[in-house]
């Protein structure tokens, strides 16, 4: 891919209503399929941030496959901004690359927590990098 097009999504989320939010995200990949290789969503807009409310932290990767369902469906590359997940050792801001086949190609774990989510359980973690050609035009 020479030159993507890349459609880059900013909206007002509803804070802790991600059906809301996940309906909205479906309805900007169904316009941008068609004109753009790759959509890229904001930081925290499933939910918006976590503070005092770690119970949308998402255990199970639904939102992740949700992304990777619509990414299928709709033929096009998703950033799905970031999600936040938890696991037995703590929070993660995660954000993903996932193809139009619906396969992540890359993940990336913030590294610069802000000590006030430090405080609320989100961790450090380190990032994979990206192993698809698209990546390059995105730095």
């Amino acid at each position: 891919m020479k030159n993507p097009k890349i459609a880059v999504v900013q909206f007002e989320i509803n804070q802790y209503q991600p059906e809301k939010n996940l309906a909205k995200a479906e309805e900007f990949i169904k316009k941008a399929a068609s004109r753009a290789d790759l959509i890229v969503f904001p930081e925290d807009f499933i939910t918006g941030p976590l503070i005092k409310k770690v119970e949308f932290a998402d255990s199970s990767k639904k939102y992740v496959k949700f992304f990777q369902e619509l990414a299928k469906k709709y033929n096009i590359d998703i950033v799905p901004g970031s999600i936040i997940e938890k696991d037995n050792f703590g929070l993660y801001n995660t954000t993903y690359y996932i193809n139009s086949n619906g396969k992540i190609l890359s993940e990336y774990q913030k590294n610069d927590v802000p000590p006030r989510l430090k405080r609320h359980g989100l961790k450090r973690h380190s990032f994979f990098g990206c192993s698809r050609n698209l990546s390059s035009s995105l730095t």
